[in-house]
């Protein structure tokens, strides 16, 4: 089973019969929450994840293959995984009850963005997804979950986007002092794939706007397009054809939603050769035009 939007998760959680008051779902911070969740009804199933997860265990015990690698989760177990991984629920025990959180991998990028020296903190989790927290330290997590729930449930907060997103950024900071603090081992010198993830990190936030190409990339990291693409893929998930358009769209998005440039001057801003060409580049990746995105999304008065 592959999700590749929200509708379907939600399609697919519509089938397990959850209490309304114990989920939240808010497409604009990209963001989902369940509170009290069973996994009833998902033994078995293998899903291809196009979302970020997070989830913790409050009771019982369960059993998780992710990418093949079979995990055990008791209580307290934390679990992360990534865009692209495939996890399959092998066994939950009946009185198994945790709070889990999905974000979309636009918002994912938001907050890596926003925490740039948060990389090498994001591969350790990627290789040991699973982690056994102190109480003290389920009951912060819980707190968090539980105002992002009530936050992301509040349709009359003018700036309910914005919140969550500052929620999800707090959270991440949160869990990642936790894993630095007590559960990774002593830092050691990032390995040379993690040089080339956060290199091309670096060089792909100052210069985005203004180069869309593989080769740029990799010519200034002095490796082949190829290694680069192959290296990114591995550690993070994406391709770099992949993190570029990331970048870009994440860009074309903000300024079509908290600019009054016209969308002719965003496509000057991002180094498109023309507002036609601008036009069909979100449109093959993000579904419809840019006028309508705006349309549909825009969060201020606009002149277009």
């Amino acid at each position: 089973m592959i999700f590749n939007d929200w509708n379907a998760m939600q399609q697919r959680l519509a089938q397990l019969n959850l209490n309304n008051s114990n989920y939240a779902f808010n497409e604009t911070a990209g963001i989902m929450l369940i509170e009290d969740f069973t996994l009833k009804g998902l033994l078995g199933d293998a899903v291809r994840l196009q979302n970020f997860l997070f989830g913790l265990v409050l009771d019982g015990q369960a059993e998780i293959s992710i990418d093949e690698t079979k995990y055990v989760l008791n209580k307290n177990s934390y679990l992360i995984l990534f865009p692209e991984q495939v996890a399959r629920l092998n066994y939950r025990s009946d009185d198994f009850n945790g709070i889990f959180l999905s974000v979309s991998g636009e918002t994912l990028k938001i907050l890596q963005h926003s925490m740039p020296n948060m990389i090498s903190m994001f591969l350790f989790i990627r290789q040991y997804p699973c982690a056994a927290l102190t109480d003290e330290n389920v009951k912060w997590i819980k707190q968090y979950h539980h105002l992002l729930l009530k936050e992301a449930k509040d349709t009359t907060n003018m700036f309910r986007r914005e919140t969550c997103l500052s929620l999800l950024i707090a959270l991440t900071y949160k869990l990642s002092n936790i894993y630095g603090t007590q559960i990774m081992p002593e830092p050691q010198m990032p390995n040379r794939q993690a040089d080339i993830l956060a290199t091309f990190v670096e060089i792909l936030e100052k210069n985005y706007k203004k180069e869309r190409g593989i080769g740029f990339y990799a010519s200034k990291m002095s490796i082949t397009s190829k290694y680069l693409s192959i290296t990114l893929k591995k550690v993070s998930g994406m391709t770099a054809n992949e993190w570029i358009q990331t970048y870009v769209l994440q860009e074309a998005k903000r300024l079509l939603l908290n600019s009054r440039m016209s969308v002719q001057q965003i496509a000057i801003e991002l180094n498109f050769t023309s507002q036609s060409f601008f036009g069909k580049y979100f449109k093959l990746y993000v579904g419809m035009s840019p006028a309508r995105f705006r349309k549909e999304k825009k969060s201020i008065p606009t002149n277009l």
